[in-house]
């Protein structure tokens, strides 16, 4: 689609029809086009049955070749997604496991999470059409999102500007720690469906996992030898890579030691993944998902013993 881009005031004083498809970010990265189109997946796909099939459309009418955020291959099936972009991989075993632990142990994670499914999957029109325009906020579930520009996306999302973000999501991963201590990187966040992330975005690294699916796409591409690639990913995402792609030297310099070597590990460990074709590679792939899923597990299992010993504890 070509950018038009209305801001959300305008938008709620018109009478503009829905976009047609997505619109997308392009720029180049050391050699390789990259075309992203940001996307509200929620946990279905999309917050309502009218943005799931818009996105499922605007997908499939996608020329070229196309990788996906993790999950996505899944949730736009028949789409023509060619591969996923591991973003799991970006995850410390500590942050793994305090994910686990925290979805089954504070009780209003799995209550939100199953809430917001049900709302997604069975909600057919966006809310910003059926409430008249009356509040900015409503675009978080609606095409009309994105009619605005990527950087008031971020701000109706609560989303800091991309290099604070990305140098702050650094500095958490500095330190295990971090991962426990609940120190939240929102400025805020208008849509219900989207406070979820203020429970669980201290271990997620969002930013984070930009570097890597930048770097894994890049590496894909240059593996296979595309000159263009198209992207499928989250909302912000995409302005975080296109900042990355045209800051990434300047952005390096101004970290500081541990930040830099934080950044370094996640570009040459996606650049890895991105490139594998062998048989080794592909173990070693798999051995790292198993280690994921390991550490994600013990967590939920901590968080369900938890219980038990309260449950002993009442009963005795």
């Amino acid at each position: 689609m070509a950018k038009v881009r209305i801001s959300s005031k305008i938008l709620q004083q018109s009478d503009n029809l829905p976009p047609n498809s997505l619109d997308y970010l392009e720029f180049d990265f050391k050699g390789v086009t990259f075309r992203c189109f940001g996307i509200l997946h929620g946990i279905t796909g999309g917050l309502n049955r009218d943005y799931r099939e818009f996105i499922k459309q605007s997908i499939k009418a996608i020329d070229g070749v196309k990788l996906a955020e993790k999950g996505m291959k899944q949730l736009y099936r028949n789409c023509g997604i060619e591969a996923e972009l591991e973003d799991w991989a970006v995850l410390r075993p500590i942050d793994s496991f305090v994910m686990g632990f925290q979805l089954l142990a504070d009780p209003r994670s799995l209550w939100m999470i199953t809430i917001d499914a049900l709302r997604e999957k069975f909600r057919k029109h966006d809310a910003f059409i059926t409430n008249k325009r009356t509040n900015i906020s409503d675009l978080g579930e609606s095409s009309y999102f994105h009619y605005l520009d990527e950087q008031e996306r971020r701000e109706i999302a609560g989303f800091l500007p991309s290099q604070q973000a990305i140098s702050n999501d650094l500095k958490s991963m500095t330190h295990w720690y971090s991962a426990i201590i609940p120190k939240s990187r929102h400025k805020k966040i208008d849509h219900p469906q989207w406070r979820r992330l203020l429970l669980l975005e201290r271990v997620m690294h969002i930013p984070c996992r930009s570097i890597h699916m930048l770097h894994y796409a890049l590496s894909y591409a240059q593996t296979h030898s595309h000159q263009q690639i198209n992207l499928l990913i989250g909302e912000t995402h995409n302005t975080d890579m296109q900042f990355l792609a045209e800051n990434i030297n300047i952005f390096k310099s101004e970290l500081d030691s541990k930040q830099l070597n934080v950044i370094q590990k996640i570009i040459v460990k996606a650049t890895n993944m991105g490139k594998r074709r062998t048989i080794s590679k592909n173990i070693i792939f798999g051995l790292k998902k198993i280690n994921y899923l390991v550490f994600l597990l013990m967590g939920a299992a901590s968080a369900l013993s938890l219980y038990f010993v309260i449950y002993v504890i009442l009963n005795n």
